[in-house]
């Protein structure tokens, strides 16, 4: 299936998702100058991805993470409550293939723009669930040890807007991009970009989180 992007503009000064694109995107021929050095101005932002999967497909995912071993939210803080959810992972099976085939097509698509030096998944997906109160403070998916060869991050939504409030995921410094609660829908961003979940005040959120290696950034 076809993967159409949607470039997820940043908030606008009033700090509300903007309506359209016009008002915060330089015009054609616009571009920041480079001095000497040629840039990629793709590298500090996320791309929003609609309709990646089914309705029915998410609920798949959510029955299969739901049967894993479930874990309580760990992060590499020394905070205990720095990451509050529960998560399991979900290895490439035949009953996940049809996930792992169409994230691997999203990142080529993303990875198209971001011209990343990436080679493939080199770890399960992560299923995550919200409760109310969970959250995930500011952090980045680039971290130590086998974490510091990510290099995209992929977040999945698997529920409705409808079946929980708050719980936005949020970036640096584009904000919250109001278009991913569609059930479905995905970003993909570079590991190094500061993120978090906000507390889920209402209902249950639930996720699906990829992460995508290669050869350490140089």
């Amino acid at each position: 299936m076809d993967l159409p992007f949607i470039w997820s503009a940043p908030p606008g000064a009033d700090d509300r998702a903007c309506a359209s694109c016009e008002d915060v995107l330089a015009p054609v021929g616009m571009r920041p100058v480079h001095h000497g050095l040629r840039g990629n101005d793709y590298l500090q932002q996320p791309f929003l991805y609609e309709r990646v999967f089914s309705p029915a497909e998410c609920e798949q995912i959510r029955q299969l993470g739901g049967a894993q071993r479930i874990w309580e939210g760990r992060s590499s803080s020394d905070e205990d409550m720095y990451r509050v959810c529960r998560t399991s992972w979900l290895e490439e099976t035949s009953g996940t293939a049809f996930a792992f085939a169409r994230l691997r097509k999203l990142v080529a698509s993303v990875n198209e723009l971001y011209g990343l030096e990436a080679t493939g998944f080199a770890e399960p997906l992560n299923y995550i669930c919200y409760d109310p109160g969970g959250h995930f403070d500011w952090h980045t998916d680039l971290g130590v040890g086998p974490m510091s060869t990510r290099k995209i991050s992929v977040s999945v939504q698997l529920s409705d807007e409808s079946e929980y409030s708050g719980g936005d995921l949020e970036f640096c410094p584009q904000g919250v991009i109001e278009r991913f609660r569609g059930i479905g829908n995905a970003i993909a961003f570079p590991a190094y970009v500061p993120h978090r979940v906000h507390p889920v005040e209402r209902g249950r959120r639930h996720a699906l989180v990829a992460w995508i290696h290669g050869p350490a950034f140089r």
